[in-house]
């Protein structure tokens, strides 16, 4: 039984490092774009490209320090979609009209609510396994 609760607690506590990678979030405000990985640091130099409709490309630049890019004033075209490409493999991308909505970040956005969440759900699990598995056994 202990070989049992060993393996599960192996299992359960190392699948999310196994599943849950180093996310690429994005969020718009006032017209400017801002990129950030899953620890909330700015997606700095990401590179970013303004497609249209067709797929065409109708700007490429760079994402500043702070993980910021600003709309350009002479877009001739107006975009379909924004994508956010950096060198390490992540990848978002936000249509046009996600973009002027100026969407705030949400509750969940906030890594400290993630992390209580998670603390939450390990807490309840480990309290339920004992409750109800273990205490049968006896």
């Amino acid at each position: 039984m202990k070989f049992f609760l060993f393996v599960f607690c192996c299992i359960f506590f190392s699948a999310p490092l196994a599943v849950y990678a180093h996310g690429l979030s994005l969020f718009s405000q006032e017209k400017t774009l801002y990129a950030s990985y899953s620890d909330h640091t700015p997606a700095s130099g990401a590179e970013v490209v303004l497609v249209d409709a067709n797929g065409v490309v109708i700007l490429q630049d760079r994402m500043d320090e702070n993980g910021a890019w600003k709309l350009p004033e002479n877009l001739e075209t107006v975009p379909h979609l924004i994508i956010v490409d950096d060198s390490g493999g992540h990848r978002a991308m936000i249509t046009w009209e996600e973009f002027l909505k100026e969407r705030p970040k949400g509750v969940f956005d906030l890594l400290s609510i993630r992390v209580a969440i998670g603390v939450v759900f390990i807490i309840g699990g480990g309290y339920a396994i004992q409750r109800f598995l273990l205490k049968k056994r006896k």
